[in-house]
């Protein structure tokens, strides 16, 4: 199995319904994409701020594939 993984930043509303939109159009293909939004300077803060321990929020939501947007509330 491979990965493809396209980064973008979703600013306001507008781009977030397109990220929805590509989720519609991309059902089913085995694509997946989400909004993950970091609420932190990565490895700046505490533990939850570290690489690894964001990475795994990432992998969550990658291995469950449920819904378009997925905050990391960060310390």
């Amino acid at each position: 199995m491979s990965a493809f993984r396209i980064t973008a930043s979703v600013t306001d509303g507008e781009d977030l319904r397109a990220l929805i939109w590509w989720r519609q159009v991309t059902a089913g293909t085995g694509v997946y994409a989400a909004h993950v939004p970091i609420s932190s300077w990565i490895g700046a803060a505490g533990p939850e701020s570290q690489a690894d321990t964001i990475a795994e929020h990432y992998w969550d939501i990658y291995t469950r594939r449920d819904g378009a947007e997925h905050p990391y509330p960060a310390a």
